[in-house]
């Protein structure tokens, strides 16, 4: 049994560039198949889900990080009100 820890900023960082690359990459394969093969192909539809997920798991990734901010910075006096109000929003 592995001992479970909080994720640090790094661990968020280096996620989110990961997340980026696959992103970009899987972008760039849905463009290239969709010229080749059309919208409605099978093959489209499927790298498009493959997209819509890591999109997905983005956003998610940077709600849990954006969440994080908010409860532990947000009572700090260095963070100015109107800050906290445009990243709730």
């Amino acid at each position: 049994m592995g001992v479970r820890r909080e994720a640090s900023s790094m661990d968020y960082i280096l996620l989110k560039e990961q997340l980026c690359t696959e992103i970009s990459l899987k972008r760039e394969k849905l463009i290239k198949i969709a010229e080749l093969k059309g919208l409605t192909s099978s093959e489209t539809i499927q790298i498009s889900q493959e997209l819509d997920m890591l999109l997905n798991t983005y956003q998610r990734l940077m709600l849990k990080k954006t969440q994080y901010f908010i409860t532990n910075v947000s009572n700090s006096k260095f963070v100015n009100d109107s800050i906290l109000q445009t990243i709730e929003k």
